[in-house]
């Protein structure tokens, strides 16, 4: 389900423990017609996570639940795009070992651009 004038509106939970990137990337969304639902931790990211959520985009460096916890409880879901800080040295295996719930592995910052045509050619597949 992708935005569109007259369809149904996709919601994507971010979860990101930085508030200026949750408040950004919710913004970036919410313009191009996405509802959004933000976390800061993995516990939040569960709490939220329901049949209305169509994609998340997950930081893996969380306080109280990372990411791979987040990951670890996912049977069926919502498409999931990990985004991180920094060059994430076990991504090799957080896509072999997650390839089931895990589209795209963005590093931050993410251009705009980059993260919507992501998102968009993730939600398509």
């Amino acid at each position: 389900m992708l935005p569109t004038g007259g369809g149904a509106v996709s919601k994507v939970l971010v979860v990101d423990d930085d508030e200026a990137v949750r408040v950004s990337v919710c913004e970036i969304l919410a313009a191009e017609g996405y509802e959004t639902e933000a976390a800061m931790d993995g516990e939040q990211a569960l709490a939220l996570l329901g049949p209305d959520i169509d994609a998340m985009l997950l930081d893996l460096h969380l306080p109280k639940l990372d990411g791979i916890h987040v990951l670890n409880a996912l049977d069926d879901g919502p498409v999931v795009i990990v985004l991180s800080a920094f060059e994430y040295r076990a991504r090799s295996e957080v896509e072999n070992r997650y390839s089931d719930r895990v589209c795209a592995f963005l590093q931050k910052p993410v251009p705009p651009p980059m993260l919507l045509q992501t998102l968009r050619r993730c939600m398509s597949a």
